[in-house]
């Protein structure tokens, strides 16, 4: 099951789809984004929503806490069986909300999950496994290692083959699709791939 969590930040509308199996859940702010459509659960300790919706499902949070909003959220989702996660709203605004977003999605990576974080100008994909993109031609894509990772790209302006990235120099930044399924095999290792995919 995919549990599709929606967060406080701004997000490109055309960019929400949801399947009627997903698991839907509003985070704080993220609820009135969505709150005219299904909706299975709302968490936060809405500090930012500004008052508690009236929602049948609510798990409210105390503000003092040593959880964010979204990773009780994701971690509902994994209660539920989920293992796949797609976060809206989850960058930008606040570095430090995107920080921990990311460190939130390799600990589902941990679990065994594939994650995507996506907001008005990119989409981010989590992932220890391959990756496709279909219809990113032109789009530039950079990809960037957990720790280390050992990956190989084909249908990119720059291929690699058994290449390894570090987490201590950017040497993934500013690649291009050029294939109409750019791959992205993973050997060892968990990546952040970062697409460029503004809509206007």
């Amino acid at each position: 099951m995919r549990c599709i969590c929606v967060g406080g930040g701004d997000f490109a509308s055309q960019k929400f789809q949801t399947r009627p199996d997903d698991l839907v859940i509003g985070v704080d702010k993220g609820y009135e984004y969505i709150r005219d459509q299904k909706v299975d659960m709302v968490v936060g300790d809405f500090d930012s929503l500004g008052y508690a919706p009236t929602h049948p499902n609510i798990l409210q949070l105390e503000v003092r806490k040593d959880f964010t909003d979204m990773w009780v959220a994701c971690e509902y989702g994994l209660e539920r069986g989920c293992n796949d996660f797609v976060l809206y709203g989850g960058l930008g605004g606040r570095l430090d909300h995107t920080l921990a977003n990311l460190q939130l999605s390799y600990h589902l990576v941990e679990q065994g999950c594939k994650v995507e974080l996506l907001d008005i100008s990119q989409t981010i994909f989590v992932t220890a496994g391959d990756l496709e993109l279909a219809g990113k031609v032109g789009k530039t894509v950079s990809i960037f290692a957990k720790d280390s990772a050992t990956i190989t790209l084909t249908g990119f302006d720059y291929p690699a083959q058994n290449f390894t990235l570090r987490d201590n120099f950017p040497m993934g930044v500013s690649n291009v699709a050029t294939a109409d399924v750019a791959k992205i095999e993973v050997h060892s290792g968990t990546i952040v791939v970062v697409v460029n995919d503004y809509i206007d």
